[in-house]
């Protein structure tokens, strides 16, 4: 029993510095934004009359960007500690495959075709008319975070996005979206703590994320009592597999029994 309870102590230990190290990177990871907005607003300030128009458009663009940077970060947060506290309402709605499908193509498309790589994202065969019913913003975001994640690691080649049937889930729960990707693959031993927030951030090089996008993903997947499995290897691509999304006649009461 001591020993249990220290192994206990030691884990909880671990844990609290893991976030610790995780809140003071993403502390100064905050603060640069602001910096630099300081400093482009100091550019500003001193900009003589005669050259403001040429200035303002150097400068501005990079404000926007800094601005940009700094929403992401406090609204990822934000979600995680929302999607943890279980504060979010779930809203039921029917989701058209091919619609989510084709929204993804047109966000990706040009992302994808200025790194040279091929996106594709269809639902084909008999699944091509399916429905699911879910929190559409949330299933969305999840797929939308695969998406970039296998376009982000993918410097060649292809990143496929389809549905599937799986037999190990119950009726009603077996639709799967797969994002598929060729890019660098995933080592064994980071599958563990991928979708981890507070882990990656000891692992992580100087201009990686904190990996909260996958946490996030993890955290809203479970949300709508889903599952996000990762297959991977190095040199071999990686399958993200978002399954057990619901094809319920969309009947709130009987999904949101589901997740309770």
């Amino acid at each position: 029993m001591i020993a249990d309870l220290l192994l206990s102590k030691e884990a909880a230990e671990n844990s609290s510095q893991t976030k610790s190290l995780f809140l003071a990177g993403v502390s100064h990871d905050l603060k640069q934004p602001f910096q630099a907005i300081g400093l482009f607003l100091g550019v500003l300030r001193h900009t003589v009359p005669k050259g403001g128009e040429e200035a303002l458009g150097q400068v501005v663009p990079k404000m926007e960007s800094a601005l940009d940077e700094l929403h992401a970060q406090v609204s990822r947060l934000l979600e995680l500690s929302r999607l943890q506290s279980g504060a979010l309402k779930f809203q039921i709605v029917r989701v058209e495959l091919t619609d989510l499908f084709a929204y993804m193509q047109a966000l990706f498309g040009e992302q994808a075709k200025s790194k040279g790589i091929v996106l594709r994202c269809a639902v084909t065969g008999r699944l091509k008319h399916k429905t699911v019913w879910s929190d559409r913003r949330m299933l969305e975001s999840v797929v939308q975070n695969l998406i970039s994640n296998a376009i982000k690691n993918t410097d060649s080649g292809a990143v496929y996005v389809g549905v599937r049937w799986r037999l190990g889930y119950r009726i009603g729960r077996r639709l799967c979206v797969e994002v598929r990707d060729s890019g660098r693959g995933i080592p064994i031993e980071q599958q563990d703590f991928l979708f981890d927030a507070y882990r990656s951030f000891d692992d992580r090089h100087a201009e990686q994320s904190h990996g909260l996008g996958l946490a996030i993903a993890k955290a809203q997947a479970a949300y709508m009592t889903a599952d996000l499995a990762l297959k991977s290897a190095p040199g071999l691509g990686s399958v993200f597999t978002l399954c057990g999304l619901s094809t319920h006649n969309g009947k709130a009461a009987d999904i949101v029994a589901d997740r309770t």
